[in-house]
């Protein structure tokens, strides 16, 4: 590490290393009710299940909860302390940074460990970032678009921090930079022991392997990271819509797959799907770019001549932030009842496989599906996949996020067969896995489809750093036995 953005983060983490009082190795028993709070104190902040700050935290309705106790931890320390809080009074408790969980494992009826609040943003010297986990994207894009560099991260604005890591971090740039996880160069991270231990290349290595893309909440409590930035002086946003009967759909989007998977790594797209008209698809697609006008609008040429959209194509060419913000708003929350599911794409699905998809999806018209396509490959697979914990480097060509929507929970529930047909249509074509960043609690054999033959590996790190399985959710990595 450079003395410099040493010395930078010793001052920006001035509020100390804490150690808990008591190193216990884990929550025994029932947990306990009717605990009480401690004091107030410059470093956490108590809320009870009546504060309506408490009930404000949530993304997903089908998985809202009202905590009993919230600890909204204002520094490094404060976060210690709500941890050692928990575990004196055996209370159960889920991590929140500071955005959303699909399956709200960030949520909790007891206690939630809130770091929504330290969400500080500094750069150093060396243009590098120095990051609280509840900062968001958008808060993040924001304080780095000045100096015309970013983090290569996702695309919604409202996603925090401290959860995108765990998963890997797929975003807008990555076919161009790589991974968010891939420019981590350190984290802070209260473990089972209470201590809190640098994880890097040259510091509890395995750790540091474990945080990248090994899944949230399972490790420890990260309480700050450094990062390494990315130029993006100037990018292009290109938006087109088709409005597509089954059968033209299903070709439009294998050619699809083949040009944008072909594509200048520097070009990204993202394609969204969802029931259109009676009888039609409506297929819009966004390019993403950092490369030359000239490179960027061949790429979207390339698309245009397959099918000619609806209206000529939206065309944005500004800062980073600025084409961010007009790809998602920033503070942009949706809100309603929603199930989620992924897989990560083998191949190219041929015509006749797209165009069966694309029936149900029509036919699925007021049911709230849709079905959303990411376009891998480039430097992502520039490392091998046992490089990070995130496993899918190399054999996933695309990313396919299947969603319904609903403003109940009864017409969620008639929606999520429809989803799982969509899903199983293109089973054929995929690797298996799926994005731990869109958790699914009804995936089966979960464990392998997140993180493959790194799985292994994860639950002995696991053991290592916390044996008792203190922290822990559905779909958390346990501790390897033995």
């Amino acid at each position: 590490m450079p003395q410099n953005r040493r010395a930078f983060l010793t001052d920006a983490l001035a509020s100390g290393t804490a150690l808990l009082a008591t190193a216990r190795s884990g929550l025994s028993g029932a947990w306990a009710q009717g605990a009480q709070p401690p004091p107030d104190t410059p470093a956490v902040i108590w809320k009870t299940a009546g504060d309506v700050a408490a009930k404000a935290r949530a993304f997903n309705k089908r998985t809202a909860k009202t905590a009993q106790y919230r600890a909204i931890c204002q520094t490094e320390a404060g976060v210690a302390e709500a941890l050692e809080w928990a575990r004196a009074n055996a209370q159960s408790f889920s991590i929140l940074s500071g955005g959303h969980c699909f399956e709200g494992f960030s949520q909790s009826e007891t206690a939630v460990i809130d770091m929504s609040a330290m969400n500080s943003l500094a750069l150093t010297p060396d243009r590098e970032l120095v990051a609280g986990p509840g900062a968001t994207l958008g808060e993040m894009n924001t304080a780095t678009d000045p100096i015309s560099y970013a983090l290569p991260a996702g695309y919604c604005p409202t996603v925090g921090l401290g959860g995108h890591i765990g998963g890997g971090g797929i975003g807008l740039w990555s076919r161009a930079y790589g991974l968010a996880c891939d420019h981590l160069l350190s984290a802070r991270v209260l473990i089972a022991n209470g201590q809190i231990v640098t994880a890097s290349a040259t510091e509890n290595a395995d750790l540091f392997w474990a945080l990248r893309g090994g899944g949230s909440g399972s490790f420890g409590i990260i309480t700050s990271f450094a990062f390494r930035l990315r130029p993006i002086p100037r990018a292009t946003l290109i938006e087109m819509h088709w409005d597509l009967p089954p059968a033209e759909a299903g070709k439009f989007l294998t050619a699809w797959q083949r040009s944008s998977y072909g594509a200048d790594r520097r070009v990204t797209s993202f394609l969204y799907a969802e029931p259109g008209a009676p009888g039609l698809l409506r297929l819009r697609l966004r390019f993403l770019s950092i490369a030359d006008r000239a490179t960027s609008f061949a790429a979207a040429m390339e698309i245009y001549q397959i099918a000619r959209p609806v209206t000529e194509p939206y065309i944005s060419e500004g800062t980073f932030l600025q084409v961010s913000d007009r790809l998602w708003p920033r503070g942009y929350m949706p809100e309603g009842y929603f199930k989620f599911a992924s897989n990560f794409m083998a191949r190219t699905s041929n015509a006749a496989t797209w165009e069966s998809t694309m029936k149900l999806l029509e036919a699925s018209r007021g049911a709230g599906q849709a079905l959303v396509l990411e376009t891998l490959g480039g430097a992502i697979d520039d490392l091998p996949k046992e490089a990070t914990a995130y496993a899918h480097r190399g054999a996933a060509k695309f990313l396919f996020q299947f969603e319904t929507v609903s403003r109940n929970r009864s017409g969620l529930d008639k929606g999520i067969p429809i989803m799982r047909a969509l899903q199983q249509s293109l089973s054929a074509d995929t690797t298996g896995g799926a994005y731990v960043n869109y958790p699914d609690l009804d995936l089966p054999n979960w464990q392998n489809a997140y993180w493959g033959d790194n799985y292994e590996r994860l639950t002995r790190i696991k053991a290592k750093y916390d044996p008792g399985n203190l922290f822990r959710h559905a779909q958390s990595v346990p501790p390897a036995k033995g």
